[in-house]
This record gives C-alpha cells, sequence and structure tokens, in this order.
C-alpha cells in the first residue's frame, strides 16, 4: 500500500517541520550522490536553514565546489539565457500549466463524447451505402414536412403555433423534462397511422479529472 500524500503547503508544528527538513534533507543528499555515482557528473549543494543556521555545503571536496562555483557563474556571464535557476516558484507553475492542460483535455473529451458529430459506424460504408441512407433520409424528411403540412391544413392552427409547439416538444419531451425519447413509426398498411414507442435515454456520468 502507497503512503499518504503529504500536501504541499507550510508545517506550523516547530518540532514536525524541522524533522522533517532533517528527513528531507538526507533524502536530496542521497539522490545526489546517487546522480553523480550512476551519470559520473559533478554535484554541489548550499543548503540553509530558516533558523540562521550556518549554510551546509555538500560536495566531495572544496576544489570540486570551488571549481563548479566558477564554471557556473562563468557561464551565466557569457550566456544567461542557457541557465535557469529552477526554484519553487517554478516548479508550481510548470505543475499548474500542466494540471490546466489535463482539465482542458478532459473537458474537451467529455464535450466531444457528450455531444459527438460523427456516427462511425459510417466509416464502415461504402459509398452506395451512403447514397442509399442518404436517400433515405431525405424521403422520411419529405414524409414528415407532408404530414405536418396535412395536420396544419386539418386542425386549421397557423403555421407559427405550430412550428412553435414543435420547437417546445423538441426541447422538452415530458412535463417533468425527464429524459424520454418518444419514436414515431408508420405502419405499413396505414401510412397516416404511427405506433409510439417511449424509451428513456441511458444516463452517463462524467468523472471529471
Amino acid at each position: 500500500m502507497a503512503p499518504p500524500k503529504v500536501p504541499m503547503e507550510f508545517i506550523n508544528d516547530v518540532k514536525k517541520r524541522n524533522l522533517t527538513f532533517e528527513t528531507r534533507k538526507q533524502g536530496i543528499i542521497k539522490k545526489a550522490n546517487e546522480l553523480a555515482t550512476l551519470c559520473d557528473v559533478d554535484i554541489a549543494m548550499i543548503i540553509c536553514a530558516n533558523d540562521h543556521q550556518k549554510p551546509e555545503i555538500f560536495s566531495p571536496d572544496a576544489d570540486t565546489f570551488n571549481s563548479l562555483v566558477n564554471r557556473y557563474v562563468q557561464n551565466r556571464s557569457i550566456a544567461p539565457e542557457k541557465n535557469r535557476c529552477y526554484g519553487l516558484s517554478d516548479y508550481f507553475n510548470d505543475t499548474k500549466i500542466k494540471m490546466e492542460k489535463e482539465l482542458l483535455n478532459a473537458k474537451k473529451n467529455n464535450i466531444e463524447e457528450k455531444f459527438p458529430t460523427w456516427f462511425n459506424f459510417l466509416d464502415n460504408l461504402s459509398e452506395m451505402e451512403l447514397r442509399e441512407l442518404a436517400s433515405s433520409i431525405e424521403a422520411k424528411i419529405s414524409f414528415v414536412k407532408n404530414k405536418i403540412e396535412s395536420m396544419k391544413k386539418n386542425s386549421g392552427i397557423q403555421p407559427n403555433t405550430v412550428v412553435d409547439e414543435g420547437q417546445r416538444s423538441m426541447a422538452s419531451p415530458s412535463v417533468n423534462n425527464s429524459p424520454i425519447m418518444t419514436v414515431m413509426e408508420r405502419d405499413d398498411d396505414d401510412p397516416d397511422t404511427f405506433n409510439q414507442q417511449t424509451s428513456k435515454k441511458p444516463e452517463v456520468f462524467y468523472h471529471w479529472l
């Protein structure tokens, strides 16, 4: 089981803060020694505590430390843009940018899942099948338009009223706004007869990352 994640915030308790400082300091020293051994690099560290203690210098020897400091100062004066001091504020800034990108991608994926703009099964259809599908859709649209015109003539309702009612019907398929979809199917024996089927729209839970 993984240990609990420590919140990145200031530790108010002095005793606990000092203990954490010593523990983390020893961890940094260990990692620095591992990096120097495994990768054959020169490493020097300067650690300053907040209780006005003398700075602690960690280096194999004084000559190595002085050589690294002089090399850093010289390179910084020649090409300062190539020497970056990566501090705590830089770490939090990079973490913030990374989290914002992840949140943006999560929102984009959820929007595409909730409002798809393309049906994947269409990619597998041939040109002839796509033409047949388009013709079938056009025929159904034409049939619905004719049916609406017939209903207007028989009921004597003004066209604008019918359109408004239709829009409200599409926006609110039920009185209590429950996710219900009504499907009207035409009876082949009687074109003016429709069979109504009602089915509930499946619920989708989104988990934001």
